[in-house]
């Protein structure tokens, strides 16, 4: 009977194995041993803030694991409107949307089918005023008298 405690083992490490049975035959053998950190998502969450009317970009990353990493999707929850998430590479983009707050969570795989999954929160924040079509005035305004203006949405690109 072979007893032997591998623990903590990252990156190739020889192991060797003797065994000895009744009689004083004995066997052996020696490999090497690769074993790979957990694969774990690495990126920070929350994502950084976007600002709705402004492309926005982030790529995420992961470790651990066996190279090269795939499959990116969000498993639960949903990215803000109109945003997509790269399978190959983890990067999210998109493009403005409303004001709020996405909470998502993120799976990937590695080259040995493993995966992993990690909770992501991204805030959008509102846009300036430059987001807004000024309507016009149709009859002059004396100074010091009140007046209605209708400011139209330019909504989202």
């Amino acid at each position: 009977m072979v007893k032997n405690r591998l623990t903590a083992l990252t990156g190739g490490q020889q192991v060797k194995a003797k065994a000895t049975a009744p009689g004083k035959l004995e066997s052996g053998f020696s490999n090497i041993v690769t074993v790979s950190a957990a694969l774990t998502i690495s990126t920070a969450s929350p994502l950084p803030n976007a600002t709705a009317g402004s492309p926005y970009t982030t790529t995420l990353g992961a470790s651990g694991g066996t190279s090269p990493f795939s499959d990116w999707k969000v498993i639960s929850g949903s990215l803000p409107v109109n945003w997509t998430i790269n399978p190959g590479t983890g990067e999210i983009s998109g493009t403005c949307n409303v004001a709020g707050t996405a909470n998502f969570t993120v799976q990937v795989k590695d080259a040995a089918l493993d995966s992993t999954s990690k909770a992501f929160s991204l805030t959008v924040d509102p846009g300036t005023l430059d987001h807004f079509a000024i309507g016009t005035i149709s009859t002059p305004q004396v100074a010091g008298t009140a007046f209605d203006i209708t400011l139209t949405g330019k909504g989202c690109q």
